[in-house]
Order: structure tokens, then C-alpha cells, then sequence
């Protein structure tokens, strides 16, 4: 004789706002986003039901002295992030922005995908404003260290 066992509908009231699956990371390192990662992320999180963070890394100096003021970093990788968050409420999702300062952006990323429980992350800088090598050296200690899935260009 078998028991019934409950199924819960995920997308029922009180599980997490109608998401079915882990947040999907869009994370640049203040500069503007390639638009191939941003449509990417954006069906990535749509398929899977997902809500969608757009993040953005702003580097301090080491030095305390010599870091000064923080700002909201480069004002076109803020224009870019927020045209990545209306693109993702236009395709009607659930979209987040957040921005954070750090003297090791790849080790503070990592953090806030381990705190969001996130299942893929979107690395996404545009490599052209990046630089081809610092890119290819980010993406790959993102890839390395990073708790979730990863898709870098």
C-alpha cells in the first residue's frame, strides 16, 4: 500500500514571489555590458523562471588612504545596467541591480552569488571596453571560483 505524498506547486503564493528556479547573475566589472551576455541572461532567466541581478563591481584602492570618495562608477556601465534591468521587466521578469565596491571584485562577486544562492552567472563586460586580456584573465577566475554555472564569451 502506498502513501500519497504532497506535490507543491513552486509557483504557488509564499515560494519566492512566482520564481521556480535560483537568480541568474549578469555581472560586469564597471564597464558596460556586451549586449550578447545581457540577451542571453535575460532568456537564461526567463526559461528558467528566475529572477535576473544585474551586477556591478566597482574597484577600490587597497589603500585606505589613497581610496577616497566612493562613486557609482563609470556612468556608462550605470546606463548599461540599467538598460539591462528594463529590458528584463519588458520581457516580464523580475529584475535587481546591484552595485559594490571592492578592492577584489572576482572574490566580492563570488560572495554575493554564494549570499543569493545563485545558479548561473552571466560573466558579461563588454571584452572591447575591458581589454581582450583582462577579460580573458576574469573570466577565467570567475570561472574557477564561482559556486554556479558560468557563461563567459
Amino acid at each position: 500500500m502506498s502513501t500519497p505524498t504532497a506535490v507543491r506547486d513552486p509557483t504557488a503564493a509564499g515560494t519566492g514571489g512566482g520564481t521556480t528556479g535560483k537568480p541568474v547573475m549578469l555581472l560586469t566589472f564597471n564597464v558596460p555590458f556586451a549586449p550578447e551576455a545581457v540577451q542571453f541572461a535575460v532568456d537564461a532567466a526567463g526559461d528558467a523562471g528566475s529572477e535576473l541581478m544585474v551586477c556591478d563591481g566597482i574597484p577600490l584602492n587597497v589603500n585606505p588612504a589613497a581610496r577616497g570618495p566612493r562613486s557609482f562608477g563609470d556612468p556608462d556601465a550605470l546606463e548599461s545596467a540599467g538598460a539591462a534591468v528594463r529590458q528584463a521587466v519588458e520581457a516580464g521578469l523580475r529584475a535587481e541591480q546591484f552595485l559594490f565596491h571592492s578592492p577584489r571584485l572576482e572574490r566580492a562577486a563570488m560572495e554575493v552569488a554564494r549570499d543569493h544562492r545563485v545558479g548561473l552567472l552571466v560573466f558579461g563586460p563588454d571584452p572591447a571596453r575591458y581589454g581582450r586580456w583582462r577579460h580573458r584573465r576574469a573570466a577565467r577566475r570567475v570561472s574557477r571560483n564561482a559556486p554556479c554555472l558560468v557563461w563567459t564569451q
